[in-house]
């Protein structure tokens, strides 16, 4: 993954919305989106707080619309999930996760994006914004 590839999502406590950057943790577990291409010095006028369940590493792949990827995700055909992405910080790569009943078991993938490439997966939507997907696949 290039350097400028590495960049993370989040959502802002203050209103809900996604912000995408550079990362930034604080000593009082803070943790900020700074926006692209802002100086460190700004840091205040160009970063958001955000929740910190909701942050998510940018995968350094786009899906056939132009769409980024990132850690949570839902991957599938229309509204039928196939899969979650996720990122294992153990074994430093991204993975995914498989609905498989009422469980989900977990399958790191050596070369996942061209895995469900073939598929004709596409991003569906997150776990955040829609976590009836998953509750949906499920019954």
């Amino acid at each position: 993954m290039n350097v400028e590839n590495i960049k993370f999502r989040g959502k802002r406590k203050d209103n809900g919305e996604w912000v995408y950057g550079d990362l930034i943790h604080y000593d009082n577990n803070d943790i900020r989106i700074l926006e692209p291409n802002q100086r460190l010095r700004d840091i205040e006028e160009a970063s958001y707080e955000v929740i910190p369940e909701t942050v998510g590493r940018y995968m350094g792949k786009k899906e056939e619309g132009d769409e980024e990827i990132y850690e949570g995700d839902i991957l599938g055909e229309g509204d039928e999930v196939f899969a979650v992405v996720l990122y294992d910080n153990k074994l430093k790569k991204f993975g995914l996760l498989y609905p498989d009943y009422s469980e989900i078991s977990r399958d790191i993938v050596p070369d996942m994006y061209y895995y469900w490439r073939y598929r004709n997966w596409g991003v569906i939507g997150n776990i955040y914004d829609n976590p009836e997907l998953l509750r949906g696949n499920n019954q």
